[in-house]
């Protein structure tokens, strides 16, 4: 409810100064890249949403000459899990590459106005990794709470308020080559940097080719559900903080950029540690197995169970012992797992006692007056 509040405040402060309060928090600038049916996928690994992709990032901590001030890194942990608890969903996770300080009074508040980005493109260039999205954490910037260098890069900036929260997943996702839900419309100022930019119509019916490139992401003017449109005021991309998803479509276009840019594939990685379920094929009522996680790193686990299984004893943060929850127990049964960091596992199994096909006759009794067709058991 405190949610619903909050956003409907927002909504009415757009409305009335009929401006985007989030525009000073996100600067990112809509710099031209090729549309999805434009691209060339040389990797094709990436397209599929069953292939995990472990994204690198690496923070830089910018502070005084003298080494005041700047985020305390024991925060770094936090917004990890903020990152993959916004992308671990569609099987997108993010691994830390560890973090530098960068002393330096110029940049520790970033201070361009305007059109101006001297200040801005001089920081992103500073012990740059080319194998990971870089994460500049300043104190403050005049213009904006957090900004991408453009989208499809490899390098943002955030104000430390902001940055364990979802608005460095907004300006990873800009990174990754999302657009704003209302890219093209009135509300996002016109330039000439994106040719292909115009409104997506609030049918949809020009999803691909204009708005966010997007179509599972509804048109949006970032004005809420008035004048026709509804858009999806819980969307990262969105303008309606606070926000908390990314589309299956965007997924998709983040998948399509990784398939087709070799700037991106550098900054893939084979060290995330991937949570897992261990597996299991059926569950009988004589018979409890116990299904555990793995590579569960600091998380803590709430455990939910279908309702044709029960639990034996209470589980632990790592593994849950279950059975059939009486001896008539059949069909499709299942164990969740949700992580602390947002992660959602799900183990999918038989409830039951199977049939053994190889101890049973088929009869077959055409004619009226014998004995019924069916399954006999061979005693």
């Amino acid at each position: 409810m405190e949610i619903m509040k909050t956003k409907k405040l927002l909504l009415i402060t757009f409305l009335i100064l009929n401006t985007a309060i989030f525009g000073q928090i996100c600067g990112t600038l809509p710099i031209e890249t090729s549309k999805n049916t434009q691209k060339t996928v040389t990797n094709s690994q990436f397209l599929s949403s069953s292939n995990s992709i472990c994204i690198n990032v690496y923070y830089h901590i910018v502070r005084e000459n003298n080494g005041n001030g700047g985020l305390n890194s024991n925060q770094l942990d936090n917004i990890t899990n903020t990152l993959n608890a916004a992308y671990n969903e569609h099987n997108l996770y993010i691994n830390s590459l560890g973090f530098d300080y960068i002393n330096n009074s110029t940049y520790y508040n970033i201070n361009d106005t305007g059109n101006s980005t001297t200040e801005f493109d001089a920081l992103v260039q500073i012990n740059n990794l080319p194998n990971a999205i870089n994460i500049y954490i300043v104190n403050d910037a005049i213009s904006y709470a957090g900004k991408a260098n453009g989208i499809l890069s490899q390098a943002l900036v955030i104000e430390r308020n902001y940055a364990n929260t979802q608005v460095t997943s907004h300006e990873v996702g800009h990174c990754l080559d999302l657009w704003h839900t209302f890219h093209g419309s009135i509300a996002e100022p016109p330039s000439s940097l994106d040719p292909n930019a115009c409104p997506e119509l609030i049918n949809g019916n020009n999803c691909s080719s204009c708005g966010d490139y997007v179509c599972d992401t509804p048109a949006d003017a970032n004005t809420g559900n008035s004048g026709g449109y509804t858009p999806d005021m819980d969307n990262i991309m969105s303008y309606y903080y606070p926000f908390n998803h990314f589309s299956n479509g965007q997924a998709v276009r983040i998948r399509q950029a990784f398939a087709s840019s070799s700037l991106l594939q550098q900054v893939v990685s084979n060290n995330c540690s991937i949570a897992e379920l261990s597996s299991i094929d059926n569950l009988c009522f004589t018979n409890d197995k116990t299904i555990t996680i793995s590579n569960l790193g600091n998380n803590t686990t709430s455990w939910q169970v279908s309702s044709n299984i029960s639990i034996i004893p209470s589980p632990t943060n790592n593994s849950i012992t279950i059975k059939a929850l009486n001896s008539t127990s059949s069909g499709n049964g299942w164990v969740k797992a949700t992580l602390s960091n947002g992660t959602i596992l799900q183990e999918n199994f038989a409830v039951g006692v199977p049939y053994d096909y190889n101890n049973w006759t088929i009869a077959i009794h055409p004619y009226p007056g014998n004995t019924p067709s069916g399954l006999y058991l061979n005693n």
